[in-house]
């Protein structure tokens, strides 16, 4: 397990680490001088995107087939891309921490720690989600398609609830119940990234063993 997860490590390494310090500068300065923490946000995402690079990298080198003389399991295999880019992901999670305490130690008093925090952990759970259902559209249609998937994706749960809202099973909030819920949620800072980080890696471990069940059935 530890060479595959090498293997994806070193290959998307190899491919974007140009790319990645270029990144790293730019955004880091852009946030410092304009305080706009949306570049340190957009990091982890990007982050987990670039990672899909290991199925056309895989797809490039014939790797699937070579794969299946090795004494390896289907698990290890689609964990060990799983886990890369969870470690993409964190090292832009600290990337981000790190520049936001530049931040902070440069004007400490317009710096806001609970919402850059909440702000972080938001994204991360956008991106685990994003990311989850995009490794198991990559392993079941190809590294390609796995975008457009994706999209047509997103677009449906757009338009089942535009839909809902048309015909009238479910009615706009009144300025009230707004309220009320924009209370309760400064009010529990904390509790909503939290509760969000742990639906999102829900569901990237749900996308993990669909992507085992198809990669199982895949021939090469």
């Amino acid at each position: 397990m530890k060479g595959l997860l090498y293997k994806e490590v070193a290959s998307l390494m190899g491919l974007y680490k140009k790319n990645l310090v270029l990144v790293a500068v730019i955004y880091g300065a852009l946030s410092v001088v304009t305080r706009n923490n949306f570049f340190l946000f957009f990091g982890i995402w990007m982050m987990g995107f670039y990672s899909l690079s290991s199925f056309s990298l895989d797809d490039a080198s014939g790797w699937g087939r070579y794969a299946r003389t090795l004494p390896i399991s289907d698990k290890q295999i689609v964990g060990a891309k799983f886990l890369a880019a969870l470690i993409f992901m964190a090292l832009a999670l600290v990337y981000a921490l790190v520049i936001g305490a530049v931040c902070w130690a440069m004007d400490s008093a317009s710096f806001a720690w609970a919402d850059f925090l909440a702000g972080v952990l938001l994204v991360t759970a956008v991106a685990l989600l994003s990311v989850g259902l995009m490794f198991y559209f990559a392993v079941k249609f190809g590294p390609e398609k796995s975008r457009n998937y994706f999209m047509v994706a997103a677009l449906a749960v757009f338009a089942v609830f535009f839909l809902a809202g048309q015909v009238g099973l479910l009615e706009a909030p009144s300025e009230g119940d707004l309220a009320a819920v924009l209370t309760w949620m400064e009010s529990h800072m904390v509790l909503v990234p939290l509760a969000a980080i742990a639906l999102a890696g829900l569901v990237f471990f749900l996308c993990y063993l669909a992507s085992c069940a198809v990669y199982r059935r895949k021939e090469f």
